[in-house]
């Protein structure tokens, strides 16, 4: 869903626009996200922030996952 972005029109797509979730994978409690190298075309500093901490809010309803791990293209990725 955060891949495709809110239905409201008030609310900003924070995913970068041509990314694609190659896998996404739970390894004990965390959460291992791959992303094709679109994900890494943040506008900014504080786009990245917001994205990052997006995806964080989301998962973290999860009662099964601690923490999570983006990776792009199978690479991980540290923000």
């Amino acid at each position: 869903m955060l891949i495709l972005g809110p239905e409201a029109s008030s609310y900003k797509k924070l995913i970068p626009e041509g990314t694609i979730l190659n896998k996404v994978e739970l390894k004990g409690e965390i959460l291992e996200i791959d992303f094709t190298k679109d994900f890494l075309n943040f506008t900014d500093e504080n786009h990245k922030q917001k994205t990052i901490e997006s995806i964080q809010k989301t998962v973290s309803s999860l009662s099964e996952v601690n923490g999570i791990k983006i990776f792009v293209e199978g690479e991980e990725v540290t923000f």
